[in-house]
């Protein structure tokens, strides 16, 4: 007797319908979060021999209060699953280096992340909204009451400017290889109690220009256009019943 093989995608997609479901009859406290496109959502790219319109890799996650990661809510289909226009299981550092090192994954490793074969990260793992992002988390009932903070890291790769600019030697200070401008990081913190709530994240610092850690640098000198890229994030936060 043979038994058919059922694709990681098709478990992923069934687990993430199944959990939607439960919530939405449960009465699960959720968060709503929108993320509402700016002029540079959307990034035209020419290089010498082509011509890209590029949307903006999302990561969107998480943390308590002592920044630990907590939960995963978006991540950009080509972060999540490391296929680039290269090929498959490709390591990419610089375009979200502070959500990339949350997952225990540092910059001298060059180790690329999960697959499309990780069940886990493809259930979350959508492509980038052409416009802007709505995503829905059911906030799991094991997470207790509290104040919590809510992190999203924004990029685009070639997104150079007069600071980070394309080709530069690798031993200049703003070497940044094929990335341009850092990711950006947008931070807003929020409460899990019994009130509804609606949170703006604001712009709070960048990440390092090639991945080579997880920290968030306040200075934003040098970054220009890439505040541009979105406009702006709200997150409404619903109770359970």
């Amino acid at each position: 007797m043979k038994f058919q093989t059922i694709a990681p995608w098709t478990v992923a997609f069934l687990l993430a319908f199944l959990t939607l479901l439960f919530a939405a009859t449960s009465g699960a406290a959720m968060l709503e979060i929108r993320v509402k496109g700016g002029e540079r959502y959307i990034h035209d790219y020419r290089s010498r021999i082509y011509h890209l319109r590029l949307l903006p890799l999302i990561a969107v996650w998480v943390e308590d209060e002592d920044e630990t990661f907590i939960a995963h809510i978006y991540i950009s289909n080509r972060s999540a699953t490391s296929i680039w226009g290269q090929g498959r299981n490709i390591s990419r550092p610089t375009t979200l280096p502070v959500w990339l090192h949350k997952q225990g994954i540092k910059y001298e490793e060059q180790a690329s992340l999960p697959d499309a074969d990780d069940p886990l990260l493809y259930a979350l793992a959508t492509a980038t909204p052409k416009v802007s992002l709505s995503k829905r988390w059911n906030i799991p009932e094991s997470l207790f009451p509290g104040r919590y903070v809510i992190k999203a890291e924004i990029n685009h790769v070639y997104d150079y400017n007069e600071r980070y600019q394309r080709d530069l030697p690798k031993d200049h200070p703003n070497f940044n290889a094929d990335n341009g401008q850092p990711s950006l990081i947008w931070k807003g913190e929020w409460s899990l109690g019994p009130e509804e709530a609606r949170i703006s994240l604001a712009p709070c610092g960048h990440g390092h220009p090639l991945g080579k850690d997880g920290e968030i640098y306040a200075d934003m000198d040098g970054i220009t256009d890439a505040l541009q890229i979105v406009e702006s994030i709200e997150v409404e936060y619903t109770p359970g019943k």
